[in-house]
């Protein structure tokens, strides 16, 4: 892959990261004026559920991307083994991520919750570590500006786990062979877990245009 088409498709990952999440506060706005509506409700959670799995598969797709474009560009040092490990990681990731979005209820997607819930936390460790231990020492990554945008990223995936288990709450547990997907009834409930989820979004997107900002600007450079 040319170092262009690697931005590029770096670039529309980001976007595809970001956008969705806008998209997700506007709906999870309008929840909370329509709670005590439950046929209102259910149509927008589906919304919800379908939109939910752009920005975790970019997401997903963005961590071995960005860090295979920061050692083409020489920012950091990357081995061809670790590149390729982390791609595997990332693709099985997505594979049972996928797998768990058949289904809106059940154990396969409850597992797949806990499974992301536990890649985003190693990664946000490892990115978030790195950058910190960079904006502190000087290294492992040499750059103030690349720094500060590890630690965003790492930032921004506890923000992610945060919106994750708050969104958890509008996707019904199943309970036996035959139960059937439902939505919460209480307006309290609904307008609730609207507020948890809406404030994740908000400060995630503030997070993410701070870390956009931060590779088109380069700053402390």
């Amino acid at each position: 892959m040319s170092h262009t088409t690697h931005i590029f498709f770096h670039v529309v990952l980001f976007g595809l990261w970001l956008g969705p999440y806008a998209a997700l506060l506007v709906l999870i706005a309008r929840l909370r004026l329509i709670g005590d509506q439950p046929q209102a409700v259910e149509t927008l959670l589906k919304s919800v559920r379908l939109i939910e799995r752009v920005p975790r598969t970019a997401f997903i797709l963005m961590l071995p991307m960005g860090l295979q474009l920061s050692h083409n560009l020489g920012y950091i040092a990357f081995s061809a083994g670790n590149t390729v490990g982390v791609w595997i990681v990332a693709l099985v990731w997505l594979a049972i991520d996928w797998r768990g979005a058949r289904q809106s209820f059940g154990p396969a997607a409850q597992a797949a919750r806990v499974v992301f819930r536990v890649l985003a936390s190693g990664f946000g460790a490892v990115v978030g570590g790195a950058g910190l231990l960079s904006l502190v020492t000087g290294g492992p990554i040499a750059l103030p500006w690349l720094a500060g945008k590890f630690t965003l990223f790492g930032l921004a995936l506890v923000i992610m786990i945060l919106i994750d288990l708050a969104v958890a709450q509008f996707y019904p547990r199943q309970q036996g062979k035959e139960a059937k997907a439902g939505v919460p009834s209480d307006p309290a409930v609904i307008s609730r877990v609207a507020g948890q989820a809406g404030t994740g979004i908000v400060a995630l997107l503030v997070v993410l245009v701070a870390a956009a900002w931060m590779g088109v600007v380069k700053p402390f450079s």
